[in-house]
């Protein structure tokens, strides 16, 4: 088997979230070891499995997101050379660029939490997406803290065109808005 480099995206079995999902370890050429860091109401520890892949996973692209042009847009949203991005600085940037695909499919499809609070939002949708981009190899991906509006999520991804930056070499959702001059406690949409 040849195993990308690039470990396959997980979601916790247990909590269902991918945001705090890292690979602890590989195990042996066949497998990945995830660990779900997200702590809360379906764990209050880290919880641990591993994946067992036969062979490397098809990337697949298909869906709401392929026909959005989220896997062919998202990657602009972050620049070559440039530090790791806290998650917010990618979705406004989505925003920004490209406001019909942001505002007019998928605000009314997900909604977003600045709107309602709801399970599954524009948020998660647009982090899954950047999820399989990883898998791919395209983006690559961290995990630290979350600031500003965001900090409610504890920690939060950080993202970057690989090669990827060192790893203390970061720009916060807050460092952001205030070049920007954006209010980081409040979400626009």
């Amino acid at each position: 088997m040849n195993r990308s480099p690039i470990p396959p995206a997980q979601v916790c079995p247990l909590c269902g979230n991918d945001d705090g999902v890292v690979v602890n370890a590989i195990a042996n050429p066949n497998s990945w070891t995830y660990v779900c860091n997200t702590t809360g109401l379906r764990h209050t520890d880290p919880y641990q499995w591993q994946v067992i892949f036969e062979d490397t996973p098809a990337l697949e692209r298909s869906g709401i997101t392929q026909e959005l042009g989220l896997y062919d847009d998202l990657p602009h949203c972050l620049t070559l050379g440039e530090p790791w991005v806290e998650y917010g600085i990618v979705e406004y940037r989505f925003k920004g660029a490209f406001p019909r695909v942001y505002l007019d499919e998928l605000i009314p499809r997900y909604s977003h939490r600045s709107i309602t609070s709801k399970p599954y939002t524009l948020s998660a949708f647009v982090a899954s997406a950047l999820a399989q981009l990883r898998s791919e190899g395209t983006v690559v991906h961290k995990t630290g803290p979350a600031t500003g509006y965001w900090a409610y999520n504890g920690e939060i991804s950080y993202w970057a065109l690989p090669p990827p930056p060192a790893l203390e070499n970061t720009m916060t959702w807050v460092q952001f808005s205030e070049v920007h001059n954006l209010d980081p406690e409040n979400w626009k949409i």
